[in-house]
């Protein structure tokens, strides 16, 4: 019987496969970041980047001067799939997309919109979750921002990780997932946006600030930063901000900042003749950091800071209203107001078109600020 077993064990081991597609490292080419653009005659340009690989010196050899850390390629097709098999031919290595950190999609091809280019790259099971998406600034493509090299010669695509780790940088702008942005892409009217990237060619540097609004699967418009900041504050994400405030009409007058500024923002939905209204309650904390005049000193009475609290309040109202009607313009949801009208309202929700409603739909925000931490009362 002992003996039946073994052969029973020799017999499952010799059926079970090895790994047959096995590959040295040295024989992939791993794309960390990958730039979409529409060209001439609907042809899609893929640029992607990869690491070099380093050449392995004797023990106490020194290597030379230190140079790019990456290569860029480019090919264009009629289709993502045709482009990527032209990729295929320009590099020695075999491509392998699992690792991308970046997805950079260029301005023109997003005002047009992403769906055809976006749908073979989000459907691939290869396709990173959290891969982040971007757009690059109006006029630029992504080719553009892929090709620039910065000084600090490290790919976009670390940078773009280490910037969306730190509370402080995600400020004047904000980071969305390739996961949820196909998620609100595929489940209207939920609308997606994404960090907009450009180039200082004269500080040799990638700038991120602002935000890329979409009505769909095109981008209706761009959020400049200090809209971007009451985007973050709307959404609840700001959470350690920096804001300023010049309430003078004097240019020697006297500036206010606050650091760590927070918001919790609520949207409560109220029906008014048939329609939704929205009250959008903000509360706004931040420290005191800075108070700049030319002329006195400012004594920090409680009296004082109270008037301050109010008159950063009614700023802080003027933007959140300026940007949310700026939304509208763009008919752009990136903040899904329509899904607080759902959630609250459902009934009058599904006998309502929202792309219709949210343009003329009406808005009041209240802010309430308070200031903590530094500073000397007196």
């Amino acid at each position: 019987m002992n003996h039946k077993w073994h052969l029973l064990v020799i017999l499952s081991l010799l059926s079970v496969s090895g790994c047959w597609d096995l590959e040295e490292v040295d024989r992939r080419a791993f794309v960390t970041n990958i730039g979409v653009d529409i060209e001439a005659q609907n042809q899609v340009r893929i640029t992607i980047q990869i690491p070099l690989l380093k050449e392995v010196l004797p023990p106490g050899a020194r290597h030379g001067s230190r140079g790019k850390d990456f290569q860029t390629i480019s090919a264009t097709g009629s289709s993502v799939n045709e482009a990527f098999s032209i990729l295929e031919t320009r590099t020695e290595r075999r491509l392998v997309i699992q690792q991308k950190q970046l997805l950079i999609i260029g301005a023109e091809t997003a005002r047009l919109g992403v769906n055809p280019v976006l749908d073979w790259l989000l459907r691939s099971p290869k396709t990173p979750p959290h891969c982040l998406i971007l757009v690059a600034r109006s006029p630029r493509t992504a080719r553009e921002i892929l090709e620039f090299t910065p000084k600090t010669k490290i790919m976009p695509g670390l940078t773009s990780n280490i910037t969306k780790r730190i509370a402080t940088k995600r400020d004047r702008t904000y980071f969305m997932d390739s996961w949820l942005f196909r998620q609100k892409l595929l489940y209207g009217p939920k609308d997606a946006y994404a960090t907009l990237i450009d180039i200082d060619q004269t500080q040799g540097q990638k700038i991120m600030e602002g935000l890329a609004v979409f009505n769909g699967y095109r981008m209706a418009g761009e959020l400049n930063p200090e809209e971007t900041q009451a985007f973050g504050l709307l959404t609840n994400q700001m959470k350690a901000g920096r804001m300023t405030f010049d309430f003078s009409t004097d240019i020697a007058g006297p500036k206010y900042s606050l650091r760590v500024v927070r918001g919790k923002t609520e949207i409560k939905v109220l029906v008014r003749e048939g329609q939704p209204y929205f009250l959008v309650h903000t509360a706004v904390r931040g420290i005191l950091s800075e108070i700049v005049s030319a002329r006195h000193s400012t004594k920090l009475t409680p009296q004082f800071l109270q008037g301050l609290e109010e008159k950063m309040a009614t700023e802080i109202e003027t933007r959140l209203s300026t940007t949310i009607k700026k939304l509208q313009q763009f008919n752009s949801d990136p903040i899904d107001f329509g899904e607080q009208f759902r959630v609250q309202h459902h009934d009058l929700w599904k006998r309502s078109d929202w792309k219709k409603i949210f343009p003329q739909a009406r808005f009041r925000v209240l802010v309430k600020v308070k200031i903590f931490g530094e500073g000397v009362t007196r």
